[in-house]
């Protein structure tokens, strides 16, 4: 189990996909779970904001289907994400909407 907390934003109800549910349940999944500092996850560096998982572990984890993990990772991807799949894994880092918000990396 992760130990700490996270600053969440009352803003978040402007959010344009707060009424998706799935979308909302993913990307609130992912803020919790991202790197806290750096670290190497298989020899590939993971940085703060980061986090390297599958698809299949997230549709699991979730009890989405891995249809629904792709359809809301084309929605976020550019905006609230950034998005590198691999054959072997999916390397995701959540973008930042301002600087004094800062959980990963400007995208």
């Amino acid at each position: 189990m992760h130990q700490g907390w996270i600053k969440l934003y009352r803003d978040i109800e402007d959010w344009r996909y707060f009424s998706d549910a799935k979308t909302l349940q993913l990307f609130l999944y992912l803020i919790l779970h991202a790197n806290t500092e750096d670290c190497y996850f298989h020899s590939e560096l993971c940085r703060r904001g980061e986090l390297i998982t599958s698809i299949s572990h997230l549709s699991d984890v979730l009890n989405l289907s891995t249809q629904n993990i792709r359809t809301i990772f084309r929605k976020l991807n550019g905006k609230e994400l950034t998005i590198k799949a691999t054959n072997r894994n999916t390397h995701i880092t959540i973008c930042n909407r301002s600087e004094e918000r800062r959980v990963g990396k400007e995208c």
